[in-house]
């Protein structure tokens, strides 16, 4: 299954956060990213699929957090 393709500033707008925050989840290992620069800086793209997953385990820790 081929899958789509979505960039930094987009996943940021989605979750309403900085790209700066997206670069850092990648950085920590938290959202899997594709590195496609040939420079210096990076430049992510993160799979749609593994997006949702993210979104799912923030989702799923954040509802944890409020009932503990």
């Amino acid at each position: 299954m081929i899958s789509k393709y979505i960039s930094v500033s987009i996943a940021a707008r989605r979750l309403g956060v900085s790209s700066k925050t997206i670069r850092r989840y990648i950085e920590q290992g938290d959202l899997v990213a594709i590195n496609v620069s040939t420079g210096i800086r990076p430049t992510y793209n993160i799979a749609e699929p593994e997006f949702e997953r993210f979104l799912d385990s923030r989702n799923t820790s954040s509802l944890k957090d409020r009932l503990y």
